[in-house]
């Protein structure tokens, strides 16, 4: 049986853990082997990450069927922070000119 996708699965008020949901990423949640105690060396790189990249590892669209490897989820997940990072910045500091404006025309006011 598969992991449900994001479609069928509706998000908990609040947000959703990732490492506490196997339903998000079946890169996340890995194969479930009966005999293998230990976590896979993907899930071992998904946990040990800050909880910012575990979340940005949960939207990424993996191409193939089978799970990449950790290289290239490094190189992806730089590249999704890269452009996450830009545009945040950029939003930082439209509002900042909008906080500047608002101000000049409370004083001229």
């Amino acid at each position: 049986m598969e992991d449900p996708t994001l479609e069928q699965v509706e998000a908990p008020e609040g947000g959703c853990d990732p490492m506490g949901s196997p339903c998000w990423s079946k890169f996340l949640a890995g194969p479930v082997d009966p005999w293998r105690e230990e976590p896979t060396p993907e899930q071992k790189f998904v946990r040990s990450a800050p909880s910012s990249y575990a979340n940005s590892l949960t939207v990424i669209d993996w191409k193939s069927e089978e799970a990449p490897a950790v290289d290239e989820v490094a190189g992806q997940l730089w590249e999704y922070e890269e452009s996450l990072s830009s545009s945040l910045v950029s939003a930082v500091e439209k509002l900042s000119q909008e906080v500047r404006q608002l101000k000049e025309d409370i004083i001229e006011s």
